[in-house]
């Protein structure tokens, strides 16, 4: 029987691609945020391209990881497992986590004001965070802003397990978005 691919290699590819985008996303946030993050609209824009960024790359990795999936179950090769995507998006989002934790502990006094690492370190989400915290003082953070802050990363499980299931039963935005036929609406596949 053929071996499907090890959970763990996903979840470590996830991590990877996690941590990428949110380099990706503080680098953009912090050339091009200074001149927009002043601005509600400024903030979705940056906010949306994040969300891009950190999302197509594992969209990208889920999908391709579902489709595999459904040949091989389909022929018999292994069962089948729907919450593969769930479970590589809740261990790719865990360094938001930790770093939720770290800010946690500093909104407590535990330790020192640790919020600029958390903006810098939560890229994919600095404009929501921004939204919040605008300075870098932890006066500007509410205990309200402390659990929305734990539930941005959630995004990350969803647009998984989305993409695995997407690609487990075959369905292709990208090909309904560019194969379209004019005439009748559907694929020209």
């Amino acid at each position: 029987m053929v071996q499907r691919k090890p959970i763990y290699k996903l979840m470590l590819k996830g991590l990877g691609y996690v941590i990428l985008g949110s380099v990706m996303c503080t680098i953009l946030t912090l050339m091009i945020g200074m001149f927009f993050i002043k601005y509600i609209l400024g903030i979705i824009v940056l906010q949306a391209l994040c969300f891009g960024i950190l999302g197509s790359m594992l969209y990208q990795m889920m999908w391709q990881e579902g489709d595999r999936d459904r040949n091989m179950v389909g022929r018999g090769l292994y069962p089948s497992d729907w919450g593969r995507g769930i479970k590589v998006g809740l261990v790719a989002m865990l360094p938001y986590y930790v770093y939720n934790v770290i800010l946690t502990l500093s909104f407590c006094g535990v330790i020192g004001n640790t919020l600029v690492f958390f903006k810098l370190a939560s890229g994919a989400f600095w404009p929501l965070i921004h939204l919040s915290a605008k300075t870098a003082s932890l006066s500007d953070v509410s205990i309200i802003d402390l659990i929305l802050f734990y539930l941005y990363p959630l995004f990350i499980p969803l647009i998984c397990q989305v993409a695995y299931r997407l690609g487990f039963h075959g369905i292709s935005i990208k090909e309904k978005l560019i194969f379209k036929n004019k005439d009748g609406g559907k694929t020209m596949r």
